[in-house]
């Protein structure tokens, strides 16, 4: 937040000096562009309270069009850089800043971009949250050797580095970026989460803060109204019970095989290329993988119960073809893919074709992702149309049309 409240002051008080949008690469602090969008006058406060919440338009990436006052979209991490430079050759004679972290200036197109950037002369600096924390742990744990700041000086870029929770260094640092041309990075240490007890430094920081530890930050700064506030908050759940699969949340979920035993235990063997029965039938195959399998297997325990002898298989390798299974689908009567990938991009765009390339011409159809999302978890599966429910529904306008 230093570095972001520093720039706006920049923003508000030269702006003709400035692209002033808070582009972005770091992901998850997209929570600064709401609080930005809302001090600016373009977000109701009350909004932020549904933060990421399913239809609230808050999702954990920035999305251009989607909530009042985010001016770009960002992609997953570490796709900004390059487009900042698109943006600063648009606009010669101005300072565009895009923040960053260690862990955004590990994808391979920052590295690119740095390149570009010092070659064309282009003003564009970036601010380098570097905390020593990603998703995947502690880069000086998992990358030992890796330094952004190293890695930026070789690409040719000026490296300004200090703590960025000094404010009066980061000023200087900052002003120092802005009033000298070209491609400028500023390194900022600090811990993950400073100040806050029991997340300071810690992986745990990098998505969102738990209640408890919230709670406890909250009381050390006398906030008594948002205390009260988040002690009323109800999580959302999830009510539906899956039929055929543990109520093991640790993993995609633990798929029983028809003897009520995990498929996926301790005899499980993944053979590359090789598909998998996860259910027998003779009226038809649901082919599925990853997060939307326990789905489909819900959608098939609830057929046989009425009756209607539905199969289903796992694919977990989705780009080598089972000729053997492939064969022994494609003579069933229809053939449903369900996955939680795009309707365009993914194994049901490919799937019937590979059908028809055999001879083979069951009924065909494919659910996938095909909207823009609406934030939450598991709420995505329903509003895409790929939960159980909407499953039962297409396979039974399947067999109608047989």
């Amino acid at each position: 937040m230093p570095e972001a409240i520093i720039l706006d002051a920049f923003f508000r008080g030269a702006s003709e000096q400035f692209v002033p949008i808070f582009f972005d690469e770091a992901g998850h602090r997209v929570a600064t562009q709401y609080l930005m969008a809302t001090l600016h006058g373009d977000l109701p406060a009350e909004q932020l309270l549904r933060y990421r919440q399913a239809h609230s338009h808050l999702p954990g990436h920035p999305e251009l069009g989607l909530t009042p006052g985010v001016k770009f979209s960002s992609g997953r991490l570490g796709h900004i850089w390059p487009y900042i430079n698109g943006v600063a050759i648009a606009n010669p004679g101005k300072v565009v800043f895009c923040l960053g972290s260690d862990g955004s200036q590990q994808g391979g197109n920052d590295a690119e971009a740095a390149r570009l950037a010092v070659a064309q002369h282009l003003n564009v600096k970036l601010i380098i949250d570097d905390n020593d924390v990603t998703i995947a742990g502690h880069p000086s744990k998992y990358l030992p050797g890796f330094s952004v700041a190293k890695t930026l000086e070789g690409h040719g870029l000026k490296v300004l580095q200090g703590d960025g929770e000094d404010l009066d260094n980061l000023y200087r640092r900052m002003s120092e970026a802005v009033n000298t041309p070209g491609a400028i990075a500023l390194i900022n240490k600090r811990p993950m989460c400073p100040g806050i007890e029991g997340l300071e430094g810690s992986t745990h920081g990098h998505n969102v803060i738990s209640v408890d530890l919230a709670i406890k930050y909250l009381e050390s700064r006398g906030q008594a109204a948002a205390l009260e506030y988040l002690k009323r908050i109800e999580k959302p759940k999830q009510t539906y019970t899956f039929l055929g699969s543990s109520d093991k949340w640790g993993a995609n979920r633990n798929v029983k095989d028809s003897n009520g035993n995990d498929f996926f235990g301790s005899g499980y063997k993944f053979v590359s290329g090789k598909d998998e029965v996860i259910r027998e039938g003779t009226q038809g195959y649901i082919i599925s993988f990853g997060d939307a399998l326990y789905r489909a297997l819900d959608a098939v325990e609830r057929f046989k119960q009425e009756g209607l002898d539905v199969g289903l298989i796992n694919k977990p390798t989705l780009n080598i073809i089972d000729e053997e299974m492939i064969t022994k689908i494609g003579n069933a009567p229809f053939v449903l893919v369900v996955e939680a990938f795009n309707r365009r991009t993914g194994l049901g765009s490919r799937f019937g074709s590979w059908l028809l390339e055999r001879g083979l011409t069951p009924k065909y159809a494919h659910l996938g992702t095909h909207k823009e999302g609406c934030g939450g978890l598991w709420e995505q599966y329903p509003y895409q149309g790929i939960d159980p429910v909407s499953i039962i529904n297409k396979v039974k306008e399947l067999v109608r049309e047989r």
